[in-house]
């Protein structure tokens, strides 16, 4: 990682924490081929069951931002999207886009 990527980890996770008042577990900086850098990290949840799953990744989609396009099924994987160049609102400074992905597959066996 270069010293560049480490001062954007640095300032995105606080950013996210201050957010979301949590901490991460695998946190990755890339640099992305347009500018700017792609961070992408895991973070574990709690819920029993995949119903929960879905209410606390939506809790935690709308601590980080409004207008999110949802994609998928609940029954199966689910996925968000929001941006900034469209009616997104973002609530961490300096990021303009934030995707998630879920997978209530092994709650629902």
């Amino acid at each position: 990682m270069t010293p560049r990527s480490e001062r954007v980890q640095t300032v995105v996770t606080a950013r996210l924490a201050k957010v979301i008042g949590a901490d991460f577990g695998e946190f990755a900086v890339e640099p992305y081929s347009k500018g700017g850098y792609v961070v992408e990290w895991t973070r574990s949840h709690n819920a029993d069951s995949a119903d929960g799953l879905i209410v606390e990744v939506l809790r935690l989609s709308e601590a980080l931002a409004s207008r999110w396009t949802l994609h998928g099924s609940v029954d199966d994987e689910l996925e968000g999207l929001v941006s900034r160049t469209g009616a997104g609102r973002i609530a961490i400074a300096g990021v303009t886009m934030l995707t998630w992905h879920v997978s209530t597959v092994h709650l629902r066996q």
